[in-house]
């Protein structure tokens, strides 16, 4: 009969268990049950049996706990140290594993876990106090990144990472994919922020006012952007390598656009500059080798180096009133454009502002007073080069310069 009730204890707890074996706990109740009564057993001491499932209910409160604890730390080895500083993770990121930071770190440096491919998370205690600038960029399996609640200078939320204001995007784990939300109250889109993110379609929110340097920097699957116009700064290569971008409409507010802000976004076909604009910066859209048209406003006054460099099939230009600077190789390798509508106002034109293109005739207006090296150099097509006749530096015979 004891046989038959000790094998009916195990099945109860099989079946309670999800059909996992916990028969052992069988065993570990009777040697409990004999201890603690006396040796006695059986069904006559239901009340006993009771009171021993109390204690043992009591003592699971204590016990189960335990099991639920933080994270260990990483060792220290799995990093590499300027002082308190993490330059380098050298851990075994081959496998999909999250990383916890230890205590030690004070820092962690620029691009420190940069392509990490087999991190899934991050655990930022509280000693850090300096993260900077695209330290986690391109770790395309990383979906979070969490730092501890009391940490003096970043915070975290639904995984993305802050600084403790709430203000400043730090960090979007380069994981993440579909549609990106960019949290309430944040104001500015940091450098390399969404660096190497795989997300389709961004929204930004009208409380945000800059984005940073190489925010969007390479994010290839990236086709949507939204942006409103409270935007007045879009950093340096901003969307740089956004190959996946075929239209972008620049917000009304943005005065300057940097440096490669949308250098080789490969399949960018149709940009809309707004009037605001006063400055295209240095190799602002190099290699948009679908681009076949570009407005551009009249409120811009200088178009920066290789502005539109290798924009093979831009067709037509024309430089607004103005636009008194044209930079080094401005439009140089555009093999399709034949027109170009020089500005009135043109003061400088820079050295091989228009090589390579297919240009056939242009016209230099009174006002240009400085004509760089080699600008019309390779300009297999180019037949007439007419210099106004009351142009104070430069004159042109049977259009020669």
């Amino acid at each position: 009969m004891q046989e038959k009730r000790k094998q009916r204890k195990k099945q109860d707890i099989y079946d309670l268990s999800g059909g996992k074996d916990y028969g052992y706990l069988v065993e570990r109740q009777e040697i409990m049950e004999k201890k603690i009564l006396g040796g006695k057993t059986g069904r006559s001491l239901s009340w006993e049996k009771y009171l021993l499932m109390l204690l043992m209910a009591v003592c699971c409160c204590f016990i189960v706990p335990q099991k639920v604890q933080a994270a260990e730390a990483n060792p220290e080895s799995d990093f590499e140290w300027d002082g308190n500083k993490i330059t380098r993770y050298i851990g075994h990121y081959e496998q999909c594993e999250p990383v916890v930071i230890p205590d030690r770190a004070t820092a962690i440096g620029y691009n420190a876990f940069f392509m990490c491919y087999g991190i899934s998370s991050v655990e930022i205690p509280n000693s850090v106090v300096d993260i900077e600038q695209g330290a986690f960029g391109g770790s395309s399996l990383l979906k979070s990144i969490n730092v501890a609640e009391n940490n003096p200078k970043y915070l975290s939320k639904d995984g993305i990472l802050l600084d403790k204001t709430g203000h400043v995007l730090k960090c979007v784990p380069a994981g993440r994919t579909g549609n990106n939300v960019i949290p309430d109250g944040v104001t500015s889109i940091g450098n390399y922020a969404f660096w190497g993110c795989k997300m389709t379609s961004i929204e930004i929110p009208s409380s945000v006012t800059t984005i940073g340097d190489s925010a969007f920097g390479w994010c290839d699957c990236l086709t949507n952007v939204k942006m409103t116009d409270s935007i007045t700064s879009i950093g340096n290569a901003a969307f740089y390598h956004c190959t996946g971008l075929t239209s972008i409409e620049i917000p009304n507010g943005v005065d300057s656009i940097g440096e490669y802000a949308f250098g080789h976004c490969n399949n960018l076909t149709d940009i809309k500059i707004p009037s605001s604009v006063t400055n295209i910066g240095d190799s602002a859209f190099f290699s948009c080798y679908k681009l076949t048209n570009i407005e551009i406003p009249n409120n811009v006054i200088s178009i920066g180096n290789m502005a539109f460099f290798h924009c093979e099939n831009l067709k037509d230009i024309i430089l607004p009133n103005s636009v008194i600077s044209i930079g080094n190789s401005a439009f140089g390798c555009c093999k399709k454009l034949t027109n170009i509508t020089m500005s009135k106002c043109m003061k400088s034109i820079g050295d091989s502002a228009f090589s390579d293109t297919n240009i056939t005739s242009i016209e230099i207006p009174n006002s240009v007073i400085d004509i760089g090296n080699a600008v019309f150099e390779r300009c297999s097509n180019l037949k007439n080069i007419n210099v106004a006749n009351d142009n104070m530096e430069y004159l042109s015979m049977n259009g020669v310069l």
